[in-house]
C-alpha cells in the first residue's frame, strides 16, 4: 500500500463524499480493505507492464524502419491514477498521483551529440508543451498563440544564457463531474474544488510529498 493510503484531516468535503459514495454497499469497492486495495494496485501495475511491452513493440518497429535515426519520441499520459492513495481511485482529483504524469522526450538519434540522457526534476512542464516541442524539433514556426513552451532547450540541457526564461508555476483543471483548479510551483501546490465545504488545500511538497498535511489554515504559510 502507498505510504499515503490514509485519508487526511481537514479534507475538502467533496473528496470525503466521493470516497463515501464509492464505498457504499452495492458499489464497486464497497467494503474494500487493505487486501482489496493491494489487489487493485497489482492489477493496475500489471496493465502498465502490458503497455510497456506494447511500447517496446512500437520502438522495435521503428528500429526496422527507415526513420529510426530521425524520429522524435515523446511518451506521456493525459492523467495518472490514485491507486489507493488517500483511499481513492481513478483520476478526478488534484493529488499528485492523478495530475503528475510521465514526460519522456527522446530526440532523434542523429542529434545525439546535442543532449545527455538525464532526469530533470527542477523544471515544471505541462501537456501544453507537447505541440510547441514537436514544432521546434520539426523546424516549424511555433504559433505565438500557444501557451505551452518548447521542451527542446531542456532536452538539450541548454545553459541559462541560451535557454528561454522558464515558468515558475503550472496550472491544471478538472471540468466534469468534479470541478477543480490547481496552481503548482516547484515547492507548493494550491487546490480549489468547485463545490462543497472546506474546498481548499495547500501543500508543501518538499516536506510533505504524500500530501498528508493540508496547510490551508496555517497562518504561518500565508505569505507563501
Amino acid at each position: 500500500l502507498p505510504a499515503n493510503y490514509a485519508a487526511i484531516a481537514n479534507e475538502p468535503s467533496l473528496l470525503a463524499a466521493n470516497r463515501e459514495r464509492t464505498m457504499r454497499p452495492g458499489s464497486e469497492i464497497a467494503g474494500w480493505g487493505e487486501h482489496q486495495w493491494r489487489q487493485y494496485r497489482w492489477t493496475y501495475n500489471r496493465l502498465t507492464e502490458v503497455v510497456d511491452g506494447l511500447v517496446g513493440q512500437v520502438l522495435a518497429a521503428l528500429e526496422q524502419s527507415p526513420h529510426a535515426n530521425n524520429t522524435l519520441i515523446v511518451f506521456t499520459s493525459d492523467h495518472g491514477e490514485m491507486g489507493g492513495s488517500h483511499q481513492l481511485k481513478t483520476k478526478v482529483y488534484m493529488y499528485e498521483e492523478a495530475v503528475a504524469v510521465p514526460m519522456i522526450v527522446c530526440p532523434p538519434r542523429q542529434a545525439e551529440g546535442s543532449f545527455t540522457a538525464r532526469v530533470d526534476r527542477t523544471h515544471l512542464v505541462s501537456g501544453l508543451d507537447i505541440f510547441p516541442t514537436l514544432c521546434d524539433f520539426a523546424g516549424l514556426t511555433i504559433p505565438g498563440s500557444l501557451e505551452g513552451l518548447s521542451l527542446r532547450p531542456l532536452v538539450e540541457n541548454k545553459s541559462d544564457s541560451t535557454a528561454p526564461h522558464w515558468r515558475d508555476h503550472v496550472v491544471s483543471e478538472i471540468d466534469g463531474s468534479v470541478q477543480a483548479r490547481l496552481v503548482r510551483t516547484e515547492r507548493y501546490k494550491y487546490i480549489a474544488y468547485g463545490a462543497g465545504e472546506d474546498r481548499e488545500q495547500f501543500f508543501d511538497l518538499d516536506s510533505d510529498p504524500g500530501e498528508m498535511k493540508n496547510l490551508i489554515s496555517n497562518q504561518a504559510m500565508a505569505t507563501e
